[in-house]
C-alpha cells in the first residue's frame, strides 16, 4: 500500500510563515500527520472516470430501450381498452334500443 509522505517540519514552517503561532503550527501539523494515510490505490483516476462514464451511458441506453418497450405495451393495452369500451357501448345501445323500441 503506497502512502503520501508528509514533511512535518516544512509544513510547520510554512504555517508559521503564514501567521500561525508556533504552538498553532505544531498542533495543525500534528493533526495532519496523525490523520489516516490515504491509499493511492483508492484514488480515482481519469481512466476510472472514463470507464464509469461509459458504463453509465450503456446502462442508460439499455434502460431507454426497456422503457420504450414498456410504453409500446401500454399503448397496445390502451388500444384494447378503447376497443372494449366501443364494443360495450354498442352492446348497451343495442340493449336499450331493444328494450324501448321493440
Amino acid at each position: 500500500m503506497a502512502s503520501l509522505a508528509l514533511d512535518t517540519l516544512r509544513v510547520s514552517k510554512r504555517l508559521r510563515e503564514a501567521g500561525f503561532s508556533e504552538p498553532q503550527a505544531d498542533a495543525v501539523t500534528g493533526i495532519i500527520s496523525e490523520a489516516p494515510e490515504t491509499s493511492l490505490a483508492e484514488l480515482v483516476t481519469k481512466s476510472d472516470l472514463r470507464d464509469t462514464k461509459a458504463k453509465l451511458k450503456a446502462d442508460i441506453a439499455e434502460l431507454r430501450s426497456e422503457v420504450k418497450l414498456e410504453i409500446g405495451g401500454v399503448k397496445g393495452d390502451g388500444l384494447l381498452v378503447k376497443w372494449m369500451a366501443g364494443v360495450n357501448t354498442a352492446m348497451m345501445i343495442a340493449i336499450l334500443l331493444k328494450l324501448y323500441v321493440a
